[in-house]
């Protein structure tokens, strides 16, 4: 599942039909998702997994906020959305 989870981001952008801007919702969810799986490996807890996917995204927005990139609250809503992708194998 590591292995996944490390290349996922690579296979996303490497698409050449789909740039990540067309898909930009999808790939916050992917980070999240991502973010919330190795959260929750490390403490046991899908809580902090998610709490973990929500804030990466709340942070995320608030550096483009201070002049970065463009700052959307949905972006940050569908990172913390990630964490319900997170599947245990």
């Amino acid at each position: 599942m590591r292995t996944l989870a490390l290349t996922a981001p690579i296979l996303l952008t490497a698409c050449g039909s789909v740039s990540v801007s067309d898909n930009d919702k999808g790939v916050h969810m992917l980070a999240g998702g991502l973010v919330s799986h190795y959260v929750t490996e490390r403490t046991g807890s899908q809580w902090q997994g998610c709490a973990a996917a929500l804030s990466v995204g709340i942070l995320k927005e608030a550096i483009d906020r201070q002049g970065s990139g463009v700052a959307d609250s949905k972006d940050a809503l569908a990172t913390g959305a990630g964490c319900s992708i997170t599947y245990r194998f």
